[in-house]
């Protein structure tokens, strides 16, 4: 009886939050953010294969990968999260497209098997005010 009441009661509280709809989301326009395989297994992501200076060999060869993908979507690539790709072996990017709607690049990224992820560019902004008496100080 006890879990009823429970449970009644979570369910009232969340039926009295306020639901965020689509609407609301503010992202930037034409940005896609996107999280690549390795193309090379035998290649771990480095700061040299992200290198924008390619000397041949190794250097630059997952940035010219992926490079090669944003071209072929008509876009291109606005960042490059190294640390980020370098700790999870993989590539984290910011693509940009200035023809192609976001939808249209987050629809074609999604149904390529080489993404582990892609999202549009949210923004966020946090309003918080701070309960300390000293913060502005």
């Amino acid at each position: 009886m006890k879990r009823i009441i429970y449970f009644s009661l979570l369910l009232v509280l969340a039926a009295s939050l306020p639901l965020s709809s689509a609407a609301e989301a503010v992202y930037i326009p034409g940005d896609v953010l996107v999280v690549f395989k390795n193309p090379f297994p035998d290649l771990p992501v480095t700061s040299e294969s992200l290198a924008k200076e390619s000397e041949g060999g190794e250097q630059g060869k997952h940035r010219a990968y992926v490079e090669a993908v944003a071209e072929s979507l008509d876009a291109k690539v606005a960042f490059i999260y190294e640390v980020l790709s370098i700790n999870n072996n993989s590539i984290n990017v910011l693509l940009h497209s200035d023809t192609k709607s976001e939808h249209t690049l987050l629809m074609k990224l999604r149904r390529r098997k080489d993404v582990k992820g892609a999202s549009l560019n949210y923004v966020k902004n946090i309003n918080v005010k701070p309960n300390r008496k000293n913060f502005a100080k």
